[in-house]
């Protein structure tokens, strides 16, 4: 009895020991589904982040950045120009952003620009008094051709405190501040034989020609006409006329030198 017993035992122990053997398969069986559901949702959830979030592009740099004092009673101030560069090297200017240097990091004034090309990034780039009123105005090239050189002219407004672009100036070709005589000079190189030169003042708040000077050549007499206009009782008149020879206009050119 006691054998048949032992053998009873043991077949129960043998019996037990299978049953906790093929429990611990299914566990692991069902554990490792488990761990692949897990990854898959966390590869899900890397690709639903990566469409949500996309790179970011370069921050668009200036391809100039100077500082300037237009007054003394006036904070420092930093320009910064923005141009597209296209295949041939040419500049062509999109804006002006204009910050006080030590106060913001907002621009002051953003100023858009279109139909301006330099072949320097600065787009030589001056800063000068331009309407004599004590503040410096800023200008810059907008074409440059060989005889003419035409600038965006942007004069700074009291009242709006803040630059505007003058469309006068900015029609002028080479203009050059005479100090002197409080007057802008221009000169426009028209043809081969023909030139038109002048100056322009800043008068009862508007810009007022007040000197000019023609160059005309008649292929038909070989004759150049030089007619000089100067502003008198608020028109212009002829102060001079002269009809000239070639060899005329070389010596008189000669003699200008």
């Amino acid at each position: 009895m006691l054998k048949k017993r032992l053998i009873l035992i043991l077949a129960a122990l043998t019996i037990c020991l299978l049953m906790i053997s093929c429990s611990g398969k299914d566990e692991e069986s069902s554990s490792v589904p488990s761990q692949e559901s897990s990854f898959s949702s966390s590869k899900n959830d890397e690709t639903t982040s990566s469409q949500e979030d996309p790179p970011t592009s370069k921050e668009e740099q200036p391809v100039y950045t100077t500082k300037i004092s237009i007054s003394n009673d006036f904070p420092e101030l930093e320009l910064q120009l923005f141009a597209q560069q296209d295949e041939a090297g040419l500049y062509h200017a999109t804006r002006l952003e204009i910050y006080h240097a030590s106060i913001s990091t907002l621009p002051m004034q953003t100023i858009e620009i279109s139909d301006c090309e330099s072949d320097t990034p600065d787009f030589l780039l001056t800063v000068e008094d331009m309407n004599f009123d004590g503040v410096k105005d800023i200008r810059l090239v907008s074409s440059k051709g060989i005889q003419n050189i035409y600038y965006h002219c942007y004069l700074w407004n009291i009242d709006s405190a803040s630059f505007e672009q003058d469309t006068v100036l900015s029609g002028l070709s080479s203009p050059k501040v005479v100090e002197a005589d409080k007057a802008v000079a221009f000169y426009e190189h028209i043809s081969a034989t023909d030139y038109r030169e002048g100056e322009m003042r800043f008068l009862d708040g508007e810009w007022t020609l007040t000197k000019e000077k023609t160059q005309t050549y008649d292929s038909a007499t070989g004759l150049f006409t030089v007619i000089t206009r100067e502003l008198e009782g608020g028109t212009m008149a002829v102060t001079s006329q002269e009809t000239l020879t070639q060899q005329q206009v070389e010596e008189s050119m000669n003699s200008s030198y």
